[in-house]
């Protein structure tokens, strides 16, 4: 039986360029640059891409193990997001992301099954 809680651990640390750190994740490594409009190389992927990625690929698999657990014949789960922030914002009302919208598109269920599906994701 596997324990009750589960720690998932990650590091970064500054690479000697501004703007750029390198990400362990277990044995993977990889680039994480600033991006070029708060003046970073912006040439790997940014935090925020990352975050969202993290968001995306959560939902994705999340919702095929909802189907499986609610027996629907899931055959396949694209989810993407688009963050919007306002560049001109100052320290003062400084916003990371004015707005965040996420699409779901599963095929192989009905759009019944489909807002199903997305209802149980939400609630997790």
């Amino acid at each position: 039986m596997p324990d009750r809680f589960h720690t998932t651990s990650v590091r970064s640390l500054s690479s000697g360029v501004t703007g750029r750190c390198i990400t362990s994740v277990r044995s993977n490594h990889f680039l994480i640059d600033d991006p070029d409009y708060v003046g970073g190389p912006s040439e790997a992927v940014t935090a925020a891409e990352v975050f969202f990625s993290g968001l995306t690929s959560c939902a994705s698999l999340m919702l095929e193990r909802i189907s499986r657990e609610q027996g629907i014949s899931l055959t396949r789960v694209e989810v993407s997001l688009d963050g919007t922030r306002n560049l001109e914002s100052t320290a003062e009302i400084y916003t990371v992301f004015d707005r965040i919208r996420m699409y779901f598109d599963l095929t192989g269920v009905n759009h019944s099954e489909a807002d199903r599906l997305v209802g149980i994701y939400k609630r997790r």
